[in-house]
């Protein structure tokens, strides 16, 4: 099981550096090429800027998404755990001498 979580921690580091070299590069792009000599309307490097913009975009709204999902869960888990936490983990009724006749 420890050599499982380890590879998959292993792919998303790889998948994290991925995205992060992805949109790195597109931002690099899109600041090299923005003054350009533009030849009209059918300018390949315009037509690139658009898609580096719009990938750049895609890729922000995905990691935004991902990140909200993340401190979902992390929240809702610290939440559902907040009771193993406490100092008194698992009382019961017996443990704090109630009584329960009338």
């Amino acid at each position: 099981m420890n050599h499982k979580l380890k590879h998959l921690k292993c792919i998303a580091g790889l998948l994290l550096f991925c995205m992060i070299f992805v949109m790195m590069f597109f931002t690099i792009f899109t600041a090299a090429h923005f003054l350009h000599e533009c030849t009209g309307a059918k300018c390949l490097t315009c037509h690139e800027l658009h898609v580096a913009e719009a990938l750049t975009k895609q890729f922000a709204a995905a990691i935004m998404t991902v990140v909200a999902a993340f401190f979902t869960a992390l929240l809702s888990n610290r939440i559902m755990i907040a009771d193993s936490i406490s100092p008194f983990p698992g009382r019961t009724l017996v443990m704090d001498k109630v009584r329960m006749d009338n």
